[in-house]
């Protein structure tokens, strides 16, 4: 016997002119959530995060990371390679 396994599809925001669409071209949540085939609850939400953070850092992820994040990564990077350089010094000053 099959059981019918739902298919979860995860909706990611990947561009903020999806939520645009409603705010600033005064498109009804409910037909923009309609035509996207995504609930009407989540862009709404997706609204309300755009009106608490207007600008590039709204939807994080997928390529755009928060700033403090971006940060994170950047002194991670400068670690790595700091460590790197000391090791190297401390070879060549032994050997």
């Amino acid at each position: 016997m099959l059981c019918a396994i739902p298919i979860v599809r995860e909706v990611v925001p990947t561009d903020v002119n999806i939520v645009r669409l409603v705010v600033e071209e005064g498109k009804s949540l409910n037909e923009v959530a309609t035509h996207l085939d995504i609930a009407r609850s989540l862009l709404q939400r997706w609204k309300e995060q755009l009106a608490a953070k207007p600008g590039a850092e709204v939807f994080p992820g997928h390529g755009r990371l928060a700033p403090q994040a971006q940060r994170v990564r950047d002194l991670e990077k400068q670690l790595r390679e700091v460590t790197q350089e000391r090791d190297i010094l401390k070879k060549r000053s032994r050997g």
